[in-house]
């Protein structure tokens, strides 16, 4: 089974919303997230999204687009059967995470339920997996804070 995800990236003039239909766990798209943080040196949405999409492979595709920069059904989309969302805000130099599990709910409700923080997924696998997945978020969140981000601040 696939780990389906969104990467909304924003700031405060635009919004791209990406889908990820597999590896939508922390230890990958945060990975994906910093790596291409640290790539794109004129942060632009289009930049941003297409370095996302690049580094990611795969299934994801860039899904919807605006001129809006508000988070609501239509920028986040209605897919029930989301895992993760990650919030990439360029302005405030700030990534949210929510999710955690499958919800059976929209975005905007997993989103209204609060942030998440991403290490805790760790707890709910296997023993044998825990130190690994934990060291590589851990070194993904700790890329993203020396780009200058916060994450769910």
């Amino acid at each position: 089974m696939s780990t389906r995800s969104i990467i909304v990236v924003t700031n405060n003039k635009k919004i791209n919303r990406i889908y990820k239909h597999s590896d939508g766990y922390p230890t990958h798209n945060l990975e994906v997230i910093a790596e291409t943080l640290e790539k794109v040196k004129r942060k632009t949405i289009k930049q941003v999204t297409d370095t996302i999409c690049d580094t990611a492979g795969g299934s994801t595709r860039v899904e919807y687009f605006s001129n809006n920069p508000r988070l609501n059904d239509a920028s986040l989309g209605l897919q029930g059967d989301l895992e993760w969302i990650y919030i990439v805000d360029l302005s405030e130099k700030r990534i949210d995470v929510y999710g955690g599990g499958y919800a059976d709910q929209t975005p905007m409700e997993f989103i209204k339920s609060g942030t998440v923080n991403p290490l805790t997924y760790v707890n709910q696998l296997r023993d044998e997996c825990q130190g690994r997945e934990y060291k590589s978020i851990y070194k993904s969140m700790n890329r993203l804070y020396k780009l200058g981000f916060q994450i769910n601040s």
